[in-house]
């Protein structure tokens, strides 16, 4: 090192040396040099990925009567089994919201010979597990299994849905663990703006409340209700079987018939539909003293699965919160830095549901963040989408069917969900052609249609003192203030 340094001071002291001209260099051809074979090949072009076509299911009737759905996948030696119940929560009585997502979890609270603890451990024995879930419209209980397994774990969910214990004990312990869970709910920001979006915008209808239950309604559910709404709900005519993976439809009809063949009930009664008021107020605030941050969200009234517009709907949605590179993302998140995500969805049920966009946002940021959030939906709704979203949301709902029908647990569900709905065997086909058929102008005259701003509400979950002074910003009005369960606070 210290040599490099002497010899740089000694050239700084030298003369300076005028350089002699440099010759004219002439350019000489380059020399030929032979082709060698690529051993890879030519390199991939570029090709448009093909539009998907969903596979259509086959249908089976068992020896009751009952029918199923199955899709059969012989890639791999599982079967995924859903089995749905028209028994949701817009079917729970008025002043006991939660009874149907309380009477799904008690049914394997022990069923058959088993208790609870047996009743897992005998699923677990055979490589799977029950899992029990609850939406405004139906209940389902499903599995994924080994082929040689399936047998036996559908004898296993015929003890949970034909011979249910509902023991005292059983029940004393699972109700108090949900009224744990739902008191726990209070403090999860996200979940408190979810259950009050949907309170505010569909109150005076039966789908209202939040699916698992409120802590008033579920307070005075007891035993016998449980043992009542079972009655009434889970029957023959009532089950919906839907099947993907390696099974053939005759091997599934014979174990099906060995485990639900002889289940039968009388003729079913009539099933009503949950319809909402649509009323809503233009601005809600539900106080959450030192919350670190606060969620914001617009909502307002969707659509039913079965509405015609649902399949564009679905489709233009992508492009304002339904991905990654969504605007609502790209404005409230990637431009701004004030969340790690915004997104827009509508739930989708029998009876019409809401539309939501929504992010949890920097409590210093709750003001700033409302008003662009509003603002993304409103130029979305006036201007609609532009070409490069069109082509983009094409590509997207394309790619989310993909992944919707790459493993037999998401087929099953999907399957499950449609016969819950009526819809046809070929449901998914109709409406992924539908959607991307339409093209720019159609995707806006929904965007107009659904995502319109000026009917709805905007909701704010956070500690009003940090951000209530600015609040008048807005231009929404007084807010109405509720709690966490979404009920009116009234002015003292």
């Amino acid at each position: 090192m210290k040599r490099w340094i002497l010899l740089l001071a000694f050239a700084a002291c030298a003369p300076a040396a005028t350089p002699p001209p440099s010759p004219i260099q002439v350019p000489s051809a380059p020399p030929v040099v032979a082709s060698v074979p690529d051993v890879l090949g030519p390199a991939p072009t570029s090709q448009v990925a093909a539009a998907f076509a969903p596979p259509t299911p086959t249908a089976g009737t068992l020896a009751n009567g009952g029918e199923f759905r199955l899709l059969e996948v012989h890639r791999v030696p599982l079967v995924s089994v859903t089995l749905a119940f028209n028994a949701g929560a817009w079917d729970d009585p008025v002043g006991k919201e939660g009874l149907a997502y309380f009477t799904a979890q008690m049914l394997d609270e022990g069923a058959g010979k088993h208790d609870g603890s047996a009743l897992a451990a005998a699923f677990e024995s055979l490589g799977t597990s029950l899992h029990i879930d609850v939406d405004v419209d139906a209940a389902y209980f499903s599995f994924t299994v080994l082929k040689e397994n399936l047998a036996p774990a559908i004898a296993l969910l015929s003890d949970v849905i034909q011979r249910p214990r509902f023991a005292p004990a059983d029940f004393k312990r699972a109700h108090g663990l949900w009224m744990d869970a739902l008191k726990s709910r209070a403090d999860d920001a996200d979940a408190v703006a979810r259950v009050v979006m949907r309170r505010v915008t569909l109150d005076g209808g039966p789908n209202a409340h939040p699916w698992s239950g409120t802590l008033a309604g579920a307070s005075k559910v007891n035993i016998v209700d449980v043992r009542h709404f079972y009655e009434k709900r889970y029957k023959s005519f009532n089950a919906h079987f839907a099947i993907a993976g390696d099974v053939s439809s005759t091997e599934l009809t014979q174990i099906l018939n060995a485990s639900f063949g002889n289940w039968t009930h009388p003729s079913p009664p009539g099933f009503g539909v949950g319809t909402g008021s649509f009323k809503a107020p233009q601005l809600v605030v539900v106080d959450r003293p030192g919350a670190p941050q606060a969620v914001v969200g617009f909502v307002r009234h969707g659509l039913s699965a079965l509405d015609r517009d649902l399949p564009g709907v679905m489709r233009a949605n992508i492009a304002l919160g339904g991905s990654f590179t969504s605007r609502l993302n790209q404005d409230l998140r990637e431009k701004h830095g004030w969340t790690y995500g915004a997104r827009s969805a509508f739930s989708v049920s029998s009876s019409p549901g809401i539309m939501v966009a929504w992010a949890a946002v920097q409590t210093d940021a709750t003001i700033d963040a409302s008003k662009a959030l509003l603002a993304d939906v409103h130029e979305f709704a006036e201007k609609g989408l532009t070409d490069e979203e069109v082509n983009k949301t094409l590509a997207t709902m394309n790619a989310e069917f993909v992944r919707s029908y790459s493993t037999v647990d998401a087929m099953s569900a999907r399957l499950a969900s449609h016969e819950i709905f009526g819809k046809p065997l070929d449901a998914d086909a109709v409406l992924l052609t539908k959607a991307t058929s339409l093209d720019g102008p159609a995707l806006s005259a929904l965007a107009k249609k659904y995502f319109a701003t000026d009917t709805g509400t905007l909701v704010i979950v956070g500690p009003l003192e940090r951000f209530k002074t600015r609040l008048s910003e807005l231009n929404l009005g007084e807010p109405q203030l509720r709690d966490t369960e979404g009920e009116v606070i009234k002015p003292k």
